[in-house]
């Protein structure tokens, strides 16, 4: 019984190796529209409307949205099951909006109107998946699933604010300058295309794709506070956990989420050989 299983493992994994299809590259670009997916308050209850994002509906934003390039290397197992690791960089998307808000000081009364900008910095998402392919036709379908790890998402924050008083006394200036960065989170990804074979080295592919990421907030760093043209604080960060607690704050999610459309080729590292003509 024993050399049976042994023979039978033996006989599929030679089954396996025989229609391996061997290593490819893949590089592409394309454009993404938002799709934030589920993103939370520090209380933990889900965002919903504008929420804190100003005038931007929490549903119609994304760190990751416009334009997007993506590029991996995958191994086909099969013709029809294989492996990938790939990566999407986006250069960033800036969002902003404006508020007004009347204040008490010592001052007196006054208007204090606030200007804010948020943009990711050139985010970087490694996209590991496993791959589904219709076969090795001259034009087939495929899909892709996989997880969404964070290798680089960083979100600059730039703020000006401006009060002015009834009182007539003078109005004060305030430009603020900060660095948001986020805990390490697990997203999905998913994937589903089609591809046509040029030759047996290289193919063309378009697909759409979805990614899903609300990481939380762990780090407010201040670069720079400036007030009426004098530097308050240079440097100050601020601490965001789940729980909060001692000097830390209660972190809430961000929403990086998309739903692309994407072009590129695809290079296949292990052509199939030329058939030798057989004489006749």
């Amino acid at each position: 019984m024993k050399k049976t299983t042994i023979f039978f493992a033996i006989g599929m994994l030679c089954s396996l190796a025989a229609s391996a299809q061997g290593f490819y590259l893949r590089g592409g670009t394309g454009y993404a529209i938002p799709a934030s997916g589920q993103t939370y308050n520090g209380n933990w209850f889900p965002y919903s409307g504008t929420s804190i994002y100003g005038q931007h509906d929490i549903n119609k934003i994304s760190f990751t949205a416009g334009l997007q390039v993506n590029g991996g290397i995958g191994y086909m197992v099969s013709k029809t099951f294989g492996f990938e690791l790939s990566a999407m960089y986006n250069p960033g998307k800036e969002y902003s909006y404006k508020e007004i808000s009347n204040v008490g000081t010592s001052l007196g009364n006054g208007v204090m109107k606030w200007d804010y900008n948020s943009r990711a910095r050139n985010s970087l998402i490694a996209l590991p998946s496993i791959v589904i392919r219709t076969g090795n036709k001259t034009l087939s379908g495929y899909a892709r699933i996989g997880v969404a790890l964070p290798v680089n998402m960083t979100v600059d924050y730039h703020g000006k604010l401006e009060t002015s008083y009834a009182s007539g006394s003078p109005t004060e200036f305030g430009t603020y300058h900060a660095t948001i960065k986020h805990s390490f989170s697990v997203g999905y990804t998913a994937a589903c295309g089609v591809q046509y074979s040029l030759n047996s080295s290289l193919k063309l592919y378009g697909e759409v794709n979805l990614l899903s990421l609300s990481p939380f907030v762990s780090s407010f760093d201040d670069i720079s506070v400036i007030e009426n043209g004098k530097i308050v604080e240079a440097t100050k960060s601020r601490t965001y956990t789940l729980t909060g607690g001692g000097t830390s704050y209660i972190s809430y999610s961000q929403p990086f989420g998309s739903a692309g459309m994407h072009v590129g080729v695809i290079f296949n590292l292990s052509p199939k050989p030329a058939p030798v003509a057989v004489p006749q």
